[in-house]
């Protein structure tokens, strides 16, 4: 049970990290609990609100020390009990980061954001368990600081040379060192080969000479007199003839070949007749609440508008509904599952009644669990007679019912 205050923090020198319901302490402690320790899980201070400040709460037994009040070993000591910590959850980050699942990857984010804190007087001893405060949050500056927590993690050590050395009490022993010196490299060939040399340069000139030649006609540039082997070709002259007059007379005779082939080759269509009766429309929701039948909602209804709750109720903690389906059994019962943007999802059941005043109630018959951590409260949704196969509804707190949200329902189709 959390019941011992750690420290109070302000909340207008600090920028927050993320989405809210990712810096939720109900997600990361949630997350943190199921894949590594409850030593692990202590180390997040929990947040209350206060009057211009937040309180961080701990269930960690033992006195609260800061570690700016720690001796030397002390502060030591706790660091490289932090650095673990921090290790072991930056690795769990990296390992739901190399998932493609885009819940997984928003944990990996949120992991990561959480072991971020503005300086090193977030950091507390509660008896031997590490505490932060303030986590997934920076200074709220320019360039504030990064990676306060992650450079106690252990990186090995590496021996450290004495600062200065006199030469004069110190032998040399290094061995001497013998430069090899290099013969000048010959830029000129044998004279036995000149000949050769100077055969493939002529040999190469000619070759491009005669390239040259070739390309002359092709450019429109009269050639030397020797190179026409071949007589040039007269090409006969076709005599004049009145080009519209027989594109005229081609047109129509293709077109009377066309009109032939169409009388030749037209046939009736038989129209297939129907294998069964045809299948009877899916009863909708003005039908459901003129009748007082729930029976005729049976099937799925999705969630087709934007909705929003608030953790405990507060407008400036949103959590955005990415899907809502319920699925009713026919009976005026029915499951739900509500998901959310940052990864949550919510299971829970209903029941359905047509109220007197001709609306459609849908009611969550308790507060409902979420995985991977928490609840949501339970609500009433009033619907009103739709269009087609959508309803239109007001989903509003059971204890609290002036604050509702308009939300559109459809039919998912058999």
């Amino acid at each position: 049970m959390v019941d011992r205050r750690v420290a109070t923090t302000r909340i207008d020198d600090v920028r927050p990290l993320g989405d809210y319901g990712q810096r939720s302490f109900e997600y990361i402690t949630g997350v943190v609990e199921r894949d590594l320790t409850e030593r692990h899980v202590r180390l997040f201070a929990e947040p209350a609100d206060e009057a211009g400040g937040i309180a961080w709460m701990t269930s960690a037994p033992g006195d609260v020390v800061a570690l700016r009040s720690l001796s030397e070993p002390e502060a030591a000591e706790l660091t490289s009990a932090l650095g673990k910590l921090i290790e072991d959850i930056l690795a769990l980050a990296q390992r739901y980061a190399d998932d493609r699942d885009p819940a997984a990857q928003s944990l990996a984010i949120a992991l990561r954001n959480a072991v971020e804190v503005p300086n090193d007087e977030c950091i507390f001893r509660v008896g031997d368990q590490p505490v932060i405060v303030q986590w997934a949050h920076h200074l709220d500056v320019y360039e504030p600081p990064h990676g306060v927590l992650s450079r106690f993690i252990a990186h090995g050590s590496i021996a450290a040379a004495p600062s200065s050395v006199s030469t004069s009490d110190v032998e040399d022993t290094t061995p001497p060192v013998t430069v090899l010196q290099m013969a000048p490299v010959a830029t000129t060939a044998p004279p036995a080969f000149s000949w050769l040399w100077w055969l493939g340069w002529l040999l190469l000139a000619v070759m491009l000479a005669w390239l040259l030649v070739l390309a002359l006609p092709a450019c429109g540039i009269a050639g030397f007199g020797f190179m026409n082997f071949c007589a040039r070709a007269e090409l006969p002259i076709e005599p004049e003839t009145d080009e519209p007059a027989d594109l005229e007379a081609e047109i129509a005779a293709l077109e009377r070949s066309v009109a032939d082939a169409e009388r030749q080759c037209i046939v009736t269509a038989e129209r297939p007749e129907p294998s069964g009766p045809p299948a009877p429309a899916e009863p909708t929701i003005e039908e459901a609440i003129r009748d007082r039948d729930t029976s005729k909602l049976a099937g799925c209804w999705a969630l087709e508008s934007d909705y929003t709750l608030y953790d405990g109720g507060r407008k400036d903690r949103p959590l955005k509904v990415s899907n809502w389906n319920i699925c009713f059994d026919g009976e005026g019962g029915g499951d739900q599952e509500l998901g959310f943007t940052n990864g949550m999802t919510c299971k829970g059941t209903v029941s359905a009644s047509v109220e007197d005043d001709g609306r459609l109630s849908v009611l969550d018959n308790s507060n409902f669990p979420c995985t991977p951590r928490g609840q949501v409260q339970r609500r009433r949704t009033l619907c009103n007679v739709g269009q087609e196969s959508k309803a239109s509804c007001s989903s509003v707190d059971f204890k609290n019912p002036r604050q509702g949200q308009t939300v559109i329902f459809r039919r998912i189709p058999k």
